[in-house]
């Protein structure tokens, strides 16, 4: 009996383990990483944005009336805006990381006292640096 086991385990451990080679978060490996806003088209591009937006629910007053000035003016930029862009039904952060790895140029933090209490805050411009070579 204690041969058979030994000889089991030994078989386990020769196995190669389950998991690919290589970690790479370049290519979307699951479908809901294709259709995350209101604007992309699952037969075209992904929808890209001049910045996106960091901010706490508290803010969305001030984040509006930054909308309304570098949207709606002669600057014209396309800002992500994470309440009213994104499409509800994924992991949040799997979106987030997404939005601001492969599709938006620029981050713009609204710093506030609600903000250093964010968690979603905290995790967003944590993400974002970590992007940043230095």
């Amino acid at each position: 009996e204690d041969v058979r086991k030994y000889c089991e385990s030994l078989k386990k451990k020769a196995e190669p383990p389950v998991q690919v080679h290589e970690v790479d978060s370049c290519v979307p490996r699951t479908p809901e990483r294709f259709g995350i806003t209101l604007e992309d088209d699952p037969e075209g591009p992904p929808e890209l944005f001049d910045a996106f937006i960091c901010y706490c629910q508290k803010d969305f007053q001030f984040v509006h009336e930054m909308i309304k000035e570098l949207e709606q003016t002669e600057y014209k930029l396309k800002l992500c805006v994470f309440d009213r862009d994104v499409l509800p039904g994924s992991c949040v952060w799997t979106i987030t990381s997404e939005l601001i790895e492969k599709r938006c140029k620029r981050m713009v933090v609204v710093i506030s006292d609600e903000y250093l209490d964010s968690d979603a805050c905290d995790f967003q411009t944590k993400f974002a640096l970590s992007l940043c070579p230095g």
